[in-house]
């Protein structure tokens, strides 16, 4: 059984009416047949002209215009699961279709809520690496002994700053009178 996941993948069923009207509307057509012939109704659709009626009218529908075969296809099978024992007419596709329009946006909140955590990790991944990569690149080097020979200072820019701060709260304490 197709899940929603799978229904994303698809040209939306408007585009096919435009495309290939006739193919897309006995594609329709067969699905609601099945389903009809499927469940056991007291009120159902029997005849051509029903489905084709109903897929007209689902086709019509403003919510239907960005769905695929393959989300029809859940929609189908989800109304054989559940078995609509009154009847099975086009009013309750089109429920099952609104039905499906809200599980639909849920998982597409979804899909968005898991693609921005993805994208937010793999920037943070990105600067941790570049942090790393900078760290690397500008870590102060002591000079070797023949440098410090000639004059050159072995202390790092940060050691220099934190031994100046030592040698000043050492002259501060000697300097205040003590009791």
């Amino acid at each position: 059984m197709p899940t929603v996941s799978d229904a994303y993948a698809g040209t939306p069923i408007s585009r096919l009416v435009r495309q290939a009207p006739e193919l897309t509307r006995h594609t329709m057509v067969t699905l609601v047949k099945h389903v009809s012939d499927t469940l056991d109704m007291n009120k159902r659709l029997k005849s051509t002209e029903e489905y084709l009626d109903t897929v007209r009218r689902l086709l019509d529908n403003p919510f239907g215009k960005n769905y695929t075969i393959e989300d029809f296809r859940v929609i189908c099978d989800r109304m054989i699961g559940k078995k609509y024992y009154e009847r099975c007419k086009w009013y309750e596709f089109k429920e099952a279709w609104e039905e499906y329009d809200q599980i639909k946006d849920a998982e597409s909140a979804r899909r968005r809520a898991e693609y921005s955590r993805k994208a937010e990790k793999d920037a943070a991944d990105r600067a941790r690496a570049i942090r790393d990569v900078l760290k690397l690149e500008h870590k102060p080097q002591r000079p070797d002994k023949v440098a410090w020979m000639q004059g050159e200072s072995r202390l790092t820019y940060s050691e220099r700053l934190e031994m100046q701060e030592r040698d000043r709260q050492r002259r501060n304490n000697q300097s205040t009178p003590q009791n």
